[in-house]
């Protein structure tokens, strides 16, 4: 909430126009950023740190790029590879041993916690 004043600022200095479906989506963006950090804490606190943390960080970057993709965005040939480096690596940080009693260590957690915060930045 404090951001709320920085926003009115320079809402009011650059102008523009917005319509009530750009502040439904800005609203709907915040929820689920706000959704995608709760299940972040959540699966932190529960889970193992080592499974959630990389799934939301890799899923909150594959996301929005497949949903660009599909939308008719192209990639260039260096970005792919990047991605085909960061899906494997969220498998290899995430591999844990003993997933203890939480299911996949907390993996759903970090799946969770990915798209919310996929949604917030897309």
């Amino acid at each position: 909430m404090s951001s709320v004043p920085l926003i009115a600022v320079f809402a009011v200095a650059l102008g523009g126009d917005a319509e009530g479906s750009d502040l439904w989506l800005g609203a709907a963006a915040g929820s689920a950023g706000s959704l995608g950090l709760v299940t972040l804490f959540a699966g932190l606190g529960r889970g193992q740190a080592a499974a959630v943390a990389p799934a939301a960080a890799v899923l909150s970057g594959v996301f929005p790029l497949v949903v660009g993709v599909v939308a008719g965005e192209r990639l260039r040939g260096l970005e792919w590879v990047w991605v085909a480096v960061a899906v494997p690596a969220v498998v290899l940080c995430s591999w844990v041993a003993d997933p203890g009693e939480v299911p996949m260590g907390g993996l759903w957690y970090g799946f969770a916690a990915g798209l919310g915060q996929a949604r917030w930045a897309g």
